[in-house]
């Protein structure tokens, strides 16, 4: 029967929305329903496409309007709610508490769809903070790379053959004799892992953790000094001295967000505590280096030489053999100075992969005293640690045809476990495989069974973000592509019923209602679910040291051999493990380093370049003993000289369209891993942005020490032009909007970068156009460096229009398409735009950005994540920030709407309300009380190129350096 057929036999109207349906889900083919009815001109699926039906259904003219009652007019379905949801208004914003990888965040959704995070305020840990990962996972949600289906043999299959077919494999290994093994990631989840302990009980299970990304170093040394394999907890704003070892606690290690809401706290010269001060010594270059008073080049080797003086000099025992020059020696006593000083309010902490090296850090901070006040060992109930280990051994023992079965949970070990061959091949001899993979994968590729999981924002979870403080997730959408939670997966799969929802509800209101101290089951959970978040104690206690000897972690370090030339490997903060690197819009995302996109790359030094005759977008070979990969290298000052450093993340061969096959993967290299590199005579480039806007040689940064502003808060601020000017005053009444920015508490994290693309449609251009200066990043974050090119001082600076009062582009814009505004933007018109670029050419910020092209937006699913308030600009536009002026007039009619004057607060543009660093305050520069007249008011305040007197509208704070 013909679908047209189908259509007329459908009598009742649930059978009709069934048809529907399946024609949406694509089970029918609108193309072949255009077929079958091309016989029906008009008919509701297709108009054919002539020019005579064109005048007909138009009425081309005046005579032929009468004849369009005798023509069958083509029909617009709509399907209108058949229950009206009384919390969703159109065009009205819902705000629901869930979280993102364990940090509570805020999900903004408009009609059902999720456009939008933010942070959540009422966390004690991220302070409504949330980094570039947070911030783009709207994009990942609709990424129509995701499966839509159960799968068995790469076919697709209904859920509850799916669960028949699965169970029967399971029992089937079982009464083999063989071992089951469940690899599951790195968890924080109650509910979840009491879920996979009760399904490993009832199954059978041998239950893995695995991490690609995680420091075993660190949980071996403390399970030597404390007992437990325990990570260690850290608290940087009571820290007045830091001292890292290449731990990028800013980017990459540990929690981001809330380690940089402590560390920044301490950046402010006003602080009551005074300003801390942090020295870092590492091998390459990182985001938090980038930030530290003090920055010190150094090998892998005189690293952990400078543990050893540093742990001699704290402890007073007597290290001999420690192999450093007589200047770092110097230096060494004068950081152990410093750091015994603190005492108690110091802490230091590495990076390092050897658990030596991490178990004299532990004696360190124990000489210190800092064990209860900066850093902390606690044991948690509710943690699943990596044992990479373990799975090591089960991978053997898979090979050896012992374990039947295995089911990766959350993890993709096939492209990031360094010895992937291995576990390939173990995998070809196992009974039954399984994945439960959201998107397709390399491990996932190579399972006989797939149960898609859904993406965060479809799923019911819960976290300890830290030792007393749990969130929830809870979903703010319907599965979009037919998944399934993986908890409910397991739950099926193990024979209990129900909903997640509920399994977790239970045990919530078990485990947790006792300590709550709230009035009864229900309010206890509905606060909890509303708010995101909630803080109980009693579920971790402090671990106390074991007096272990240092004198075996000395031995081996002395006795370690080092390469003459060794490799890195290293996380980038936006792509991290490589989960997220089909989401366009962390690739695009200048890294805080280097500000490359699209692109992993082999970070060499200043000095070793000029010695091969190695420029950065050179395509080189580095080989490993038993890896290499074939990428560009990139010149990059604070490297190292017998260092190469590498971003693992990229490489992946099964990844949907963004990443698949984008640079190489490094995971195989171990850190320190001797190396050698030769360039391939090919040159492919290097899509940066940071040399496309530069503005370097004039008065830009502003910067001091912390001993000359105790002296003089206006120091480093003393250049002021004198200014005339041509130019009739602004009015300035009413709401007079303004921006200032705290240098010293940007750490160029750059999550404000996709904050404001999201919020304003800003277009994805790609590697090319990116490589062709056409980025169409309305806020960037501009990297400056200073002094020695091995060891250099690093300035980041956000930069965004700065919406002059005196604005050189509307002077010359010929269709008055940027105007200014009564309250003080500078506006961009689009449909007056007619693409002369005069305005882009006479801004000297070079902050305006031209639309080359109609950017795809042909992805259906993509455009959900589109936010309706702002207008699609199109080719042949100039656009740029507009202060976020959508949320400027939501701020004035809530405030209307509520009858009472606007406030200080009510209105935060995107880059502020997502920076983790609260760098960026935003408000009416007319009201004396709010926080940017405070800013606006200080001695640190000053603009950029403000001898040209366009008289921004944006201003910065000088950065101080406690050094």
């Amino acid at each position: 029967m013909s679908n047209k057929d189908i259509y007329k036999t459908q009598k009742s109207q649930d059978q009709k929305d069934t048809y529907w349906q399946d024609v949406e889900n694509k089970v029918l083919d609108p193309k072949a329903l255009s077929n079958e009815f091309a016989e029906d001109e008009f008919d509701s699926f297709s108009v054919k496409k002539t020019r005579r039906n064109f005048l007909k259904i138009m009425g081309f003219s005046v005579t032929a309007l009468p004849l369009t009652g005798c023509i069958k007019i083509p029909v617009r379905k709509a399907v209108p709610y058949l229950y009206k949801n009384d919390v969703v208004i159109p065009g009205v914003a819902n705000w629901y508490a869930t979280s993102f990888k364990g940090y509570p965040i805020l999900a903004k959704t408009r009609e059902g769809r999720p456009i939008k995070i933010e942070g959540n305020k009422k966390s004690i840990v991220t302070k409504g903070g949330a980094n570039s990962q947070a911030q783009a996972s709207v994009i990942s949600l609709y990424d129509s790379y995701r499966y839509n289906s159960a799968m068995i043999d790469d076919q697709k299959v209904e859920w509850d053959e799916f669960d028949k077919k699965a169970k029967e494999s399971i029992s089937a290994v079982k009464e083999a004799g063989k071992e089951i093994v469940l690899v599951t990631a790195q968890s924080t989840s109650p509910s979840e892992i009491k879920l996979i302990k009760e399904f490993a009980k009832k199954i059978g299970v041998t239950v893995v953790t695995y991490s690609s990304t995680s420091n075993e170093a660190i949980l071996e040394a403390n399970a030597q000094s404390f007992g437990k394999r325990v990570y260690s907890d850290y608290n940087y704003e009571m820290a007045d001295v830091i001292l890292s070892f290449g731990a990028d606690f800013l980017g990459t290690f540990g929690d981001d967000v809330g380690s940089t809401k402590q560390y920044v706290s301490r950046r402010d010269p006003q602080h009551k505590r005074g300003l801390s001060k942090h020295v870092q010594i590492e091998s390459m270059m990182s985001m938090t280096g980038m930030n530290a008073d003090k920055r010190f080049t150094r090998t892998l080797e005189e690293q952990r030489n400078f543990v050893l003086a540093i742990y001699a000099a704290v402890s007073s025992e007597n290290v001999e053999g420690i192999k450093l020059s007589e200047e770092d020696k110097k230096l060494a006593m004068q950081i152990a100075k410093d750091l015994k000083s603190a005492g108690k309010n110091a802490v230091v902490v590495s990076d390092d992969k050897s658990s030596a090296v991490q178990i004299l850090v532990n004696k360190i901070n124990s000489a210190l005293g800092a064990y209860g006040t900066t850093v902390f060992a606690r044991d948690n109930e509710f943690v699943m640690n990596s044992n990479n280990s373990e799975f090591t051994q089960a991978i053997s023992r898979m090979n050896d045809g012992k374990v039947g079965a295995m089911m990766f949970l959350n993890v993709n070990p096939v492209y990031d476990y360094k010895s992937s061959d291995k576990l390939v091949n173990a995998l070809k001899k196992a009974d039954m495989t399984m994945s439960f993979a959201t998107a397709k994968d390399e491990t996932s590729a190579l399972c006989k069974f797939v149960a898609p999981n859904n993406h965060t924002f479809e799923t019911w979870s819960d976290n300890q973000v830290n030792h007393e403080e749990f969130s929830f997730t809870q979903p703010v959408i319907q599965p979009l592509f037919g998944s399934r939670m993986a908890s409910e997966t397991l739950m099926s799969l193990s024979g209990i019923s129900g909903s997640f929802h509920d399994y977790m509800k239970k045990h919530w209101n078990t485990k947790f209602y006792a300590q709550s101290k709230k009035d009864g089951e229900i309010n206890f959970w509905n606060k909890t679910l509303h708010d995101g978040v909630v803080v109980l104690s009693g579920f971790s206690s402090e671990l106390s040291a074991k007096n272990i000897s240092a004198s075996k972690s000395i031995s081996k370090i002395k006795s370690m051999s080092y390469p003459k030339m060794a490799v890195q490997t290293y996380m980038k903060s936006a792509i991290t493990d490589g989960e997220m690197a089909n989401n366009p819009f962390l690739q695009e995302l200048p890294d805080p380093v280097t500000k490359a996109t699209w692109d992993n790359y082999v970070m060499v030094s200043p000095k070793y370049a000029n010695e091969k005759s190695i420029k950065s977008g050179d395509m080189v070979k580095l080989k490993g003993k038993s890896h290499s990969v074939t990428i560009p290298a990139i010149v990059q000052p604070g490297t190292a000289n017998n260092s190469f450093a590498v971003a693992v993340g990229y490489g992946r061969k099964i990844a949907g369209k963004v990443a698949k096959n984008l640079g190489g993967n490094a995971f195989a290299f171990d850190n320190g891993e001797e190396v050698s590199l030769k360039k391939t005579g090919e040159f492919k480039g290097l899509a940066q942005t940071q040399t496309h806007h530069s503005m370097e040689g004039r008065d830009i940064i502003r910067e001091t020490t912390y001993s000359e502003y105790l002296k003089d808060p206006k120091a480093g601020n003393h250049k002021k032009a004198k200014l005339v000017n041509i130019y009739p005053e602004h009015k300035k009444d009413g709401h007079q909007w303004a921006m200032a920015i705290d240098l010293s508490q940007c750490t160029g994290c750059s999550a404000c970068i996709v904050s404001c693309s999201t919020e304003n449609n800003v277009p994805v251009v790609g590697r090319q156009e990116v490589a062709n200066r056409r980025e169409m990043h309305w806020l960037r974050i501009d990297r400056y460096y200073k002094g020695d090119e091995n060891e250099p001082e690093v300035m980041n600076m956000p930069m965004l229009c700065q919406h002059c009062e005196n604005a050189p582009c509307e002077n010359v814009c010929p269709v008055l398409a940027t105007v200014h505004s009564s309250d003080g933007l500078n506006q961009q018109i689009y449909n007056r735009c007619v693409g002369t670029r005069y305005c882009a050419n006479n801004c000297p910020y070079k902050v305006r950005r031209f639309n080359w092209f109609n950017y795809d937006r042909g992805d259906s699913m993509a455009k959900l994540a589109l936010n309706p308030d702002i207008s699609q600009r199109s080719r042949g536009v100039m656009e740029k920030c507009s202060f976020c002026i959508q949320r400027i007039q939501e701020g004035k009619l809530e405030a209307k709407r509520e009858r009472r004057p606007l406030k200080d607060g009510d209105i935060q543009v995107a880059c502020q309300q997502s920076c983790p660093g609260d760098g960026i305050v935003f408000g009416d520069m007319n009201d004396p009380k709010s926080k940017i007249s405070e800013f606006l008011g200080s001695e640190r305040n000053y603009t950029v190129l403000e001898e040209l007197n366009v008289r921004p509208r944006v201003s910065y704070l000088t950065k101080v350096r406690n050094k």
